[in-house]
C-alpha cells in the first residue's frame, strides 16, 4: 500500500522539516566558526549592543527563511527504478536518484525529533556531492519503511545479477561503554577542539587577551616565594590537570556519538547504529567500499586496541547528511582483520605478520639529512649563547627525532597479498591501510634524475576514497605492482561505484 500511494504522486515534508534544516544550517556556521571569528569580534567591539543584535537577529531570520522556503519548495515522489526530488529555493532542479546508484541510507533520529517520534531518511548517490537528498522530519515508521525499500530495491538488482543466496542479517560488531571510552582517551577530538579555540583567541583584541600581569595576579601571593622547583611542580601539576580535562571532553564526545554501537552484515552490505542522544542508523553497500584503514596511536595501542574506517568515495565523507565514514571504534587486531576480511572479501593470517617489503635507506636518510641541516647549526649557536645544559637538552631532542625517523623508516612498509596491497606506517602505534587493486583508478609512477641512479621511484595510487603514495620503493617492485594493478583493473570489470 506505501507504494502504491507513493509512486506516481508529489509529496511533501512536514513544517518540522524547518527545524531540521535549520540546525543543519547552524552547524555548518559552527563549523567554519573558526573562520568567521574575525567578522564576529569586530561586531562585538561596537559601541552599542544593538548592532551584534540586530545582526545575529537577522542571521537567525535569514537562516528560519531560507529553511522554510527550502521545505516548501520541496518535492519527491518514487518511481518503479528510484526516487525523484524538486529542490531549491531561488533556482529549481530536479534530480532522479536510480536505486542502483544510491550509495548509503541513514536514518538519523535527532535529540529534538525524538519526543515528536519524527525520524529523517538521508540518502546519498554515488554522484557528486550534490547528488545527496535529506526527507527530514517522516515519521519513524515512514523512513524506516522507506530505507528498507530501497534495502529490498537494492537486494532485487543484486539477486538478478549473481546466483549466490542472499544471506540474513548479522550482528558482526557491538561496542561497550568501557570500549567508547577507550576510543574517547585514544581520539584527538578534544585536542582539535583546543587547537581551533587558541585560534580564536589569538584573534581577539589585546584589550580582550589575559596579560602576564593578570595570570600572575590569580595566583597567591605565596607563589612569589616560591622555589623554582615548586614553580615546576605546579606548573606539572597544572599541565596535568588541563591534560585530564581535555580527556574528559573527549571520552565525553565519543560516549555521545558511539554510544550504543552496534555493526551488523547485511545482504549487501553493512549497518552500523549509534548514538547516546541523536540516533543514527548508517547502511553501506559493500562493492563501494574503496579501502579500509586500521589505525592506532600511542595510548590505543597501550590498550592493545585499533580504529577502523571503511573508506568510501571522497566527497561522502563531507556530505551535508553528516560524516558518512564507517567508523569501527576501538577493536582488538583479530576483531580489525575480520573486519577487513568482510568488507573486501578477502582473508589474511596475519595482516600484522604480513612479510612487509622495506622501502629504501634513502627515505631515512633524506630525514637525517634534513635533521642535520637544521639541528648543527643551532647547536653550534647554542654553544656561544647558552650555558651547556641547553645544548644538552637540544642534543638528547635532536638525537631522539633521528631515532624516530629510524623507528618509523623499519616500520615503514609495503605487502602484496594477493589481489589486495597494505601499507604499513606507525612509530609508537601501527597503522594499516588495506587497497583493494583492481579499484584503482589511477597510478603514478614518480623517478627524479636522482632517483632513477638510486633505481627507487614513488607509486601513487589513486583510489575513489584517498590516494596511497609508497615512497622510495625500489623501481623494480613498483613496476611490478603498477603492472599488477593495471592487470586486475582489466581483469575485474565489475561495477563498484
Amino acid at each position: 500500500m506505501l507504494e502504491a500511494d507513493a509512486d506516481h504522486v508529489w509529496s511533501k515534508l512536514s513544517n518540522w522539516a524547518v527545524v531540521y534544516f535549520a540546525a543543519r544550517s547552524l552547524r555548518q556556521i559552527f563549523t567554519s566558526a573558526y573562520a568567521l571569528a574575525p567578522i564576529l569580534i569586530a561586531t562585538l567591539q561596537a559601541d552599542s549592543l544593538w548592532v551584534p543584535a540586530l545582526l545575529l537577529s537577522a542571521a537567525i531570520a535569514s537562516i528560519l527563511v531560507h529553511a522554510f522556503l527550502f521545505v516548501r519548495r520541496f518535492d519527491y515522489r518514487w518511481s518503479e527504478s528510484g526516487l525523484i526530488v524538486r529542490q531549491g529555493v531561488f533556482q529549481r532542479a530536479q534530480l532522479d536518484l536510480d536505486f542502483s546508484r544510491i550509495q548509503n541510507v541513514s536514518v538519523v533520529r535527532p535529540i529534538y525529533f525524538k519526543p515528536l517520534g519524527l525520524a529523517s531518511l538521508a540518502i546519498d548517490s554515488a554522484g557528486s556531492s550534490e547528488e545527496e537528498v535529506t526527507l527530514a522530519a517522516l515519521e519513524g515508521t515512514l523512513a524506516e519503511s522507506l530505507r528498507q525499500r530501497i534495502v529490498d530495491a537494492r537486494l532485487t538488482v543484486q539477486a538478478s545479477d549473481s546466483t549466490e543466496p542472499v544471506q540474513d542479517d548479522v550482528v558482526l560488531i557491538q561496542r561497550s561503554s568501557r570500549d567508547i571510552v577507550i576510543h574517547g582517551l585514544s581520539s584527538n577530538q578534544a585536542w582539535l577542539v583546543l587547537a581551533g579555540l587558541l585560534g580564536v583567541y589569538s584573534q581577539l583584541p589585546e584589550s580582550s587577551q589575559l596579560s602576564s600581569e593578570t595570570v600572575v595576579a590569580l595566583f597567591p601571593d605565596s607563589m612569589l616565594e616560591a622555589t623554582a622547583a615548586q614553580i615546576w611542580l605546579i606548573g606539572f601539576v597544572l599541565l596535568m590537570i588541563g591534560v585530564a580535562l581535555m580527556l574528559g571532553l573527549s571520552v565525553l564526545a565519543s560516549l555521545l556519538i558511539y554510544k550504543n554501537f552496534q555493526l551488523s552484515r547485511i545482504p549487501d552490505g553493512f549497518a552500523v547504529g549509534h548514538g547516546a542522544l541523536s540516533r543514527r542508523e548508517l547502511h553501506v553497500r559493500q562493492r563501494r567500499i574503496q579501502t579500509v584503514a586500521i589505525q592506532q596511536n600511542w595510548i590505543a595501542r597501550y590498550f592493545s586496541r585499533f580504529n577502523v574506517k571503511f573508506e568510501q568515495i571522497a566527497h561522502a565523507l563531507s556530505s551535508g547528511n553528516g560524516d558518512q565514514k564507517l567508523l569501527v571504534p576501538a577493536v582488538s587486531m583479530a576483531q580489525s582483520q575480520m573486519l577487513v576480511e568482510d568488507a573486501l572479501d578477502c582473508s589474511y593470517t596475519s595482516i600484522a605478520g604480513e612479510p612487509y617489503s622495506a622501502v629504501s635507506a634513502l627515505y631515512l636518510r633524506k630525514r637525517w639529512y634534513w635533521l642535520a641541516v637544521i639541528g648543527l647549526p643551532l647547536l653550534l649557536l647554542l654553544v656561544v649563547n647558552f650555558p651547556p645544559w641547553v645544548v644538552a637538552v637540544v642534543s638528547v631532542i635532536t638525537g631522539l627525532l633521528a631515532w624516530a625517523a629510524y623507528c618509523s623508516w623499519r616500520i615503514l612498509g609495503v605487502a602484496v597479498n594477493k589481489e589486495h596491497l597494505i601499507l604499513r606506517r606507525g612509530l609508537i602505534g601501527r597503522s594499516y591501510v588495506v587497497v583493494p587493486l583492481a579499484k584503482i583508478q589511477r597510478i603514478n609512477f614518480v623517478q627524479t634524475h636522482f632517483m632513477q641512479r638510486r633505481q627507487v621511484a614513488h607509486l601513487r595510487l589513486v583510489l575513489a576514497s584517498r590516494t596511497v603514495t609508497i615512497p622510495y620503493l625500489s623501481a623494480h617492485m613498483a613496476r611490478q605492482v603498477a603492472d599488477y594493478a593495471l592487470y586486475l583493473v582489466e581483469a575485474r570489470p565489475k561495477s563498484w561505484m
